[in-house]
């Protein structure tokens, strides 16, 4: 019995890092072949002591949204620059970076919902985002 026991904490951990890898995978996927394409700012890369932390801001019907993104290793020298995403209308706060897809166009920055004082401006991340939500 007690080497059952032993094997329960265990076992319970691999389940759940494998459920966990797989409802990321349904979520990417999901999003993928499903999702709405949209415009979002690269904000800020921060390094934390086990994982990288990269925001994106982007606005979904007038709403805005912060978020950490997945992006490839050494994406952080792209801070500042706009890109394509996808996300899913039922939880926009989900999204997949298109880290390929920089959007350069300021007719499409503007569809995507960033005010042209906003792309003008764009040296000044504190006039960018004075919240800094």
């Amino acid at each position: 019995m007690k080497k059952a026991e032993s094997l329960l904490f265990p076992t319970l951990f691999i389940i759940l890092m494998l459920w966990m890898e797989i409802n990321s995978n349904n979520k990417k996927k999901n999003i993928q072949q499903h999702g709405k394409t949209s415009v979002g700012k690269y904000l800020s890369h921060e390094t934390g002591a086990d994982s990288d932390f990269n925001y994106f801001v982007y606005y979904i019907y007038g709403k805005r949204y912060k978020v950490v993104g997945g992006v490839p290793e050494g994406f952080y020298n792209n801070v500042g620059k706009f890109y394509k995403i996808k996300y899913l209308e039922d939880n926009p706060e989900d999204i997949l970076v298109l880290s390929n897809e920089e959007v350069t166009d300021t007719m499409q920055i503007i569809d995507g919902g960033f005010s042209k004082d906003r792309i003008l401006n764009i040296s000044s991340s504190s006039y960018l985002f004075p919240d800094n939500k």
